[in-house]
């Protein structure tokens, strides 16, 4: 049974140069998630411009997946053997309890080398140094006089055991991102652009993202034990310039009461949000940011903590890339138009000369079974002349003895017993002349006699003995 299907943004796609090929190629990304106490698969696709979802499954572990690597392994290639899916190429989405999320401001001229300014901030930004993350970062804002830019990091000891144990059970992790990043997404294939407040709860703690246009301008991860919900949800809004969310989406039954209460008090609408795609296995909806980190893996979006991401293109040179594309493509067929048509024209003439060849072809095999079937015909007969004389013998004397008016449709010979079915104006006359015959002795009735009412016959049933052969 397959989930319900999401078109993802038309214009992005077109402009991307990606449009044509979503639809004629369809592509699944598997995406693994090592939630609080769990590890969930899901499987999206994208076919025809739309994503359709197709398996969720979720393994309990009672712990925290990334400590057993091992145990959480072992659950990952459970539930790609109970999928039925033989891809072994997953991608990894990490909840926001095991993400750094930082926001950061730079000067609008060091754009063009982002990638080695986010390096030498990780530092001031995070306890850790580059070398023991993973790490990536998104621009949020890249007009005016400032770039800013929210980066992502996940400590590589944290995350490795588990990326290994995959490796070395042949499952091949070929992307890495924060889920709660991936919430953006979400909320743009939901059609929600406007500015909104995004709250994911699971288990003991609280994945929010801020979402502008589409796009998570700031995000981090909250539980009750660390204090008030409202520091971390106006934490969120004020490090993202102050201004109020128009709305608040939440996962419906996930986030605590207390949570909704701030949110309303503070007079933002409050709506529960339900994933476009529902789990196809009957179970609770694919939660939110493992549906967005999914789809931002099939069209190449977001954050790959695996590597550096790649700085966005420019519309214009996509678009100018797309029409010497389209002008190759063009030149080619136009190149290959004329032999093509040749080449069809003699595979034509050949398509015919083999119809009429098959035709023959056919009538010949159809003639060899036939001839096969006589012959086997022929070989039961003659071996059962050879291997069974005296039950030829037997049936010869019975129908020589049996008056013309009778008829027998059933002929046993078991050891030195003959037995007889068939119908008869009298039953009685058929014992006697069997009684006369010199190969038979002890004629009797088997089974009692019966008129046929359609016939009119009496139906019998009747065992006699070979004179002179000893039982077996």
């Amino acid at each position: 049974m397959r989930g319900k299907k999401v078109t993802p943004p038309v214009v992005w796609s077109f402009l991307t140069g990606r449009s044509l090929a979503d639809y004629l190629v369809p592509r699944r990304c598997l995406t693994v998630f090592p939630g609080s106490e769990s590890v969930s698969l899901f499987s999206l696709t994208l076919r025809g411009g739309r994503f359709i979802g197709e398996k969720f499954l979720e393994e309990k572990l009672g712990g925290d997946p990334l400590s057993r690597p091992a145990e959480a392994s072992d659950a990952v290639l459970k539930m790609l053997s109970l999928s039925g899916i033989r891809e072994r190429e997953v991608s990894v989405a990490l909840a926001g309890k095991d993400v750094i999320v930082r926001r950061a401001s730079f000067p609008a001229s060091v754009r063009e080398n982002l990638a080695d300014a986010v390096y030498y901030e990780l530092d001031r930004l995070t306890p850790l140094r580059p070398e023991e993350l993973y790490y990536g970062y998104l621009v949020t804002d890249g007009g005016g006089e400032t770039c800013d830019v929210l980066i992502c990091a996940v400590r590589r000891g944290r995350v490795e055991p588990f990326l290994e144990e995959l490796k070395s059970r042949g499952v091949i992790v070929s992307r890495v991102s924060p889920a709660l990043v991936s919430l953006g997404m979400t909320a743009r294939l939901a059609g929600k652009t406007g500015k909104l407040l995004f709250l994911e709860g699971r288990g003991d703690y609280v994945d929010g993202a801020l979402v502008q246009g589409g796009k998570v301008i700031a995000a981090g991860s909250w539980s009750p034990q660390e204090g008030d919900s409202g520091e971390f949800i106006w934490g969120l809004v004020e490090g993202a310039g102050g201004e109020k969310p128009l709305l608040c989406l939440s996962w419906p039954g996930e986030i605590t009461s207390a949570v909704r209460e701030e949110v309303e008090k503070r007079g933002i609408p409050f709506e529960d949000y339900s994933s476009p795609l529902a789990n196809p296995d009957g179970g609770r909806g694919v939660p939110p940011s493992l549906l967005g980190s999914s789809a931002e893996t099939l069209l190449g979006e977001g954050i790959d903590l695996l590597g550096k991401r790649r700085e966005e293109k420019n519309t214009a040179s996509l678009i100018l890339s797309a029409l010497l594309t389209a002008a190759l493509i063009l030149s080619l067929f136009l190149g290959f138009r004329k032999p093509i048509e040749f080449e069809k024209r003699v595979i034509a003439r050949l398509d015919a000369r083999i119809r009429e060849n098959e035709k023959a072809v056919t009538r010949v095999l159809e003639m060899e079974k036939e001839a096969s079937r006589i012959r086997e015909r022929i070989e039961t007969v003659e071996g059962f002349k050879t291997s069974s004389p005296l039950t030829l013998v037997l049936l010869r004397e019975v129908t020589a003895a049996l008056p013309e008016t009778s008829w027998v449709t059933r002929f046993f010979v078991t050891g030195n017993t003959v037995e007889i079915q068939g119908e008869a104006e009298s039953a009685a006359g058929v014992i006697s002349a069997l009684e006369k015959s010199p190969f038979f002795r002890k004629v009797e009735y088997q089974t009692p006699t019966f008129r046929d009412q359609r016939t009119g016959r009496e139906r019998f049933n009747i065992r006699m003995e070979i004179e002179g052969r000893e039982g077996s």
